[in-house]
């Protein structure tokens, strides 16, 4: 999968879902492309918690292979791109609710 930023910058990561329980939770692994070496790949949990309001919690927990993984990914500025990504899940979200309530119009 490749991503951009809002700034134009090019991402590429793979990954496989192990396990989807709709409407709870995902598992997956992914793999950042842009590291010389291969074999880095992270183990991720998304649960999603139904709230009031029409609203949903999710967390999310990543398992990386070692420290240095870890540290690599935040020097990335891997926190910006999930936030990021979040945002646009939000903004898809938003236009969904939009036309479900014309619909119900």
């Amino acid at each position: 999968m490749d991503w951009k930023d809002k700034n134009g910058h090019q991402f590429a990561f793979h990954g496989v879902y192990h396990e989807v329980k709709s409407p709870e939770m995902i598992i997956e692994t992914f793999e950042y492309e842009g590291l010389p070496e291969k074999g880095h790949a992270a183990l991720g949990k998304v649960h999603f918690e139904s709230l009031p309001g029409n609203r949903t919690k999710i967390t999310e927990r990543e398992v990386f292979l070692s420290v240095e993984d870890r540290d690599g990914m935040l020097q990335a500025d891997m926190a910006k791109g999930v936030n990021e990504s979040y945002e646009r899940l939000e903004e898809l979200m938003d236009g969904v609710t939009k036309q479900s309530a014309k619909k119900e119009r």
